[in-house]
């Protein structure tokens, strides 16, 4: 018997799709796809529509009834085992072999909500994941609103750094691929609404359909925990992420160098370039003022926050940037690259460093850090004004209540299809499609 979905009680119902949602690792767009999946169907009510790889990290997160499985979590093993044999820790292109896990995820994740849809189960459909737009999926086919993001990607290098693309091989070559993608499954015009973490990741969508793209970061927080006693001390600098060129952590050890002796510098994080680093620290004279800690659990960094005073990220190609939130949410003040996401995350509180070249970054990271120094309660200052962005704006729950009131301004209202959809089930049954599920 289909729902009743007439009626001033009407309330409209939300499937969700991800790819990728995993709260136990420490990547950050499986936790992103947890996060927004999670916090939809606290505020939405929303059916979640989850890779069958995160089956077991998503037990107990939600009610069996709302959680459907697609994909094949045997296929995702092997593909990404092959990747990183061959690519080693090349993310971005290890991505490009998940692209095929990903094809075989999209068009059985099709069948089970096409199948919701004709249920009465489903007004709008958001699919959180994967990272890039440049993604193609099947899902815009159905005859309801859909949504896909928050994306990121898209990025381009600083003028002063595209040397890098040598040494970090992005395959930013290869992004025709992801157009034509697109082009073959014409699916970018049938998007009620494309969410983008920031401008470059925007002009990825083919500009016919710029109007439908709404510009929201795509990372957030749980919570606003201890704030740092130390915040505002720039004698304590923290870097947390990946040890890989584009970071720019080796403009930070050279900037180290030129800063008084008290000044100390934590580093977070591995990656193919931590032996380099620390070799530049040694041949710097700087080796005993940096601590190299590795990689740690994320349920671990807050002691490193807490600890810290100021907040080092002159990444000079991040499109997202979820330390800087982390940081931020410590009450501590961020030095971070003027380019992609953590600019847009700082705009009210944070230090803007150049990108104009790599002499250029380092000089203004010595600057700030001098002028902090100096000045140890401007710097506490910013970090408390960035404490009130995160309450305000980054917490994962007002995020996702956000998103779902945007979900349901910027398409048409659906009261009477999903009325129409329920008069037609009841008269003619539900089309038949399969769901059966892949091992």
């Amino acid at each position: 018997m289909p729902q009743e979905t007439g009626g001033t009680n009407w309330r409209p119902k939300l499937i969700v799709v991800a790819a990728s949602a995993n709260p136990n690792t420490t990547g950050s767009v499986p936790r992103i796809g947890f996060r927004i999946s999670k916090g939809l169907h606290d505020v939405a009510g929303a059916t979640l529509v989850l890779h069958a790889r995160d089956r077991q990290e998503v037990a107990g997160s939600f009610p069996p009834d709302s959680v459907h499985f697609a994909g094949s979590n045997r296929l995702a093993r092997v593909i990404r085992k092959v990747a990183t044999t061959l690519f080693s820790e090349q993310w971005n292109l290890i991505s490009l072999l998940d692209f095929f896990d990903y094809l075989v995820f999209d068009a059985h994740a099709y069948l089970i909500v096409r199948r919701l849809v004709w249920q009465g189960v489903a007004d709008y459909v958001l699919r959180v994941n994967p990272v890039s737009y440049r993604f193609p999926s099947l899902l815009p086919r159905l005859p309801v609103p859909v949504f896909t993001g928050p994306h990121n990607g898209g990025m381009e290098w600083p003028g002063g750094f595209a040397y890098l693309e040598g040494k970090e091989r992005t395959g930013q070559r290869l992004r025709f691929l992801g157009n034509m993608a697109h082009a073959v499954l014409r699916d970018t015009g049938r998007y009620a609404g494309i969410f983008v973490a920031h401008d470059m990741c925007a002009r990825t969508v083919a500009e016919q359909h710029r109007d439908r793209v709404v510009i929201f970061p795509e990372n957030g927080v749980d919570e606003v925990t201890f704030a740092s006693p130390h915040a505002g001390d720039a004698t304590r600098l923290l870097y947390v992420g990946r040890l890989t060129p584009f970071k720019a952590v080796d403009i930070a050890i050279r900037a180290l160098a030129r800063l008084p002796e008290q000044v100390r510098f934590t580093i977070v994080g591995d990656g193919p370039q931590q032996a380099e680093l620390e070799g530049l620290a040694r041949r710097l004279g700087v080796r005993d003022r940096c601590r190299f800690e590795g990689q740690q659990p994320h349920a671990l960094l807050d002691g490193y926050y807490r600890e810290a005073g100021v907040f080092v990220f002159p990444s000079v190609r991040e499109s997202g940037g979820a330390v800087v939130l982390e940081a931020m949410s410590h009450s501590l003040p961020c030095l971070v690259a003027n380019w992609g996401g953590p600019p847009i995350y700082t705009e009210k509180t944070g230090v803007h460093l150049s990108v104009q070249s790599p002499e250029a970054l380092e000089d203004d990271l010595v600057a700030k850090l001098l002028e902090f120094l100096k000045k140890p309660e401007a710097a506490r200052d910013i970090g408390r004004r960035s404490r009130q962005v995160i309450r305000g704006e980054y917490l994962w729950d007002s995020k996702a209540a956000r998103l779902w009131t945007m979900i349901r301004q910027f398409a048409p209202d659906q009261r009477n299809a999903s009325a129409d959809r329920a008069v037609r089930i009841s008269e003619t049954g539900p089309r038949s499609t399969c769901n059966r599920r892949l091992r």
